[in-house]
């Protein structure tokens, strides 16, 4: 690259993250969200949990299982744990194991970890119960499968323990436990006591359950009422309740804050996560790799569903994001993409250490949270708003060039 172009492809480059830097610049919107109602957000979805009960298939394993005795046992008891024998094959209950740790972490993907449990925001609640349903089809269907070949599965749970009863029997004659003569009966009588809680269809049929578990979220209710409505009203029972009172709003305060640090903690770690997949994967490469692409997209989709509260960062991330995918491969500068991606994480790294450190503001509490509608006025009081961070400081010129260097390339 000759002369001229090197500095023509400098000079875009500043550009353009001149432009990007200019556009965070403008973003108003403080990150403790004090233009929004506590209430609003709070009930903006809803506790999402993943409920799944189903046949364990395996029961505590005794000395007696090995050809242990008991007084061997005891000897060693302090440092051996024997842990349990199976009652299914092995590779049926790794399918049910897969399904379930798979179906949480789906669950997981669509919501954010909060003080009271996991956050399914309203927008990504379809994508989740859809999600949901099917793995729950995934795992009837395993719970048909092994209704019917519960037969086979036993014959096979027989074969192996008649393998182990043979085993057993002769590490106790070896051992000179038994004698020859005994073997047979000892090995059969390990089988009948291990088959002995084998399970029968009726039993498991009731054992398996799959469901998606929702909830409100419960919102803080601020009771004001510093004066007994029965007691006597003594003043040391009045400076009591006040005492309560106040005790009871700063809790309060907590479980909002800690609420709204977690949504938006959640949400900006994911999208630094995921630039820092696709920044690492695109060190010494030419132009952005197919799995770049497919992770780039996923994150469109997943803050689409996450950004509930309309976060102006976010939403300019992601618009930034669908501009580079949505250009057709031929007119894609990855020299100018990897840069921006890299100034995108770089506000976003800012934005999660101010996360943790920001001045929030009091929060009022001061009055009761939303009472219903009205059905003859259709009338709501006005929202409780979270009282606003100071404004934030424009940057030096030199911060912000430090800024912007931390996404040039060349």
């Amino acid at each position: 690259m000759d002369t001229y172009n090197v500095s023509q492809a400098l000079d875009t480059n500043q550009k353009e993250l001149e432009r990007l830097q200019g556009a965070f610049d403008g973003i108003t919107t403080d990150i403790s969200l004090s233009n929004k109602d506590w209430r609003e957000l709070m009930e903006s979805g809803a506790l999402a949990s993943l409920s799944i009960s189903r046949y364990r298939g395996h029961k505590s394993l005794s000395s007696a299982d090995l050809g242990i005795s008991q007084e061997e046992y005891k000897e060693v008891e302090s440092i051996v744990s024997l842990g349990f024998r199976l009652l299914l094959p092995k590779a049926v209950l790794g399918a049910f194991n897969s399904l379930e740790s798979n179906a949480r972490q789906v669950l997981r993907r669509y919501t954010l970890k909060v003080p009271t449990g996991y956050f399914l925001p309203a927008s990504a609640y379809q994508a989740c119960a859809g999600a949901m349903q099917d793995h729950k089809s995934k795992f009837d269907a395993l719970v048909a499968q092994l209704l019917d070949d519960l037969d086979m599965h036993e014959r096979t749970v027989l074969e192996q323990y008649t393998v182990l009863a043979d085993q057993v029997s002769t590490r106790l004659y070896n051992a000179g436990v038994i004698t020859y003569g005994e073997r047979w009966e000892k090995a059969q009588e390990f089988k009948d006591r291990c088959m002995a809680t084998f399970p029968t269809a009726e039993e498991l049929a009731d054992q398996f359950s799959f469901r998606l578990s929702l909830a409100f979220v419960p919102v803080p209710y601020q009771a004001n009422q510093e004066a007994p409505q029965y007691a006597q009203a003594s003043a040391d029972l009045l400076a009591l309740r006040k005492a309560v009172l106040e005790e009871q709003s700063r809790v309060q305060a907590q479980e909002v804050t800690g609420f709204i640090k977690s949504i938006q903690s959640e949400v900006y770690a994911l999208v630094n996560e995921s630039l820092s997949a696709v920044l690492s994967t695109a060190q010494d490469k030419s132009h952005l790799q197919s799995r770049s692409i497919v992770q780039l997209r996923g994150l469109i989709e997943r803050l689409g569903q996450m950004n509930f509260w309309g976060d102006a960062k976010l939403d300019l991330i992601k618009q930034e994001i669908t501009a580079i995918l949505d250009r057709e491969p031929s007119k894609r500068n990855f020299e100018i993409d990897q840069a921006l991606l890299s100034a995108m994480q770089s506000e976003v790294q800012l934005t999660l250490r101010s996360i943790g450190t920001v001045e929030r503001g009091a929060l009022d509490m001061s009055q009761p949270a939303p009472a219903p509608i009205s059905m003859a006025t259709g009338t709501r009081q006005e929202p409780i708003k979270i009282a606003p961070a100071p404004a934030r400081l424009p940057l030096p010129a030199s911060a912000l060039a430090n800024r912007a260097n931390n996404g040039k390339l060349f």
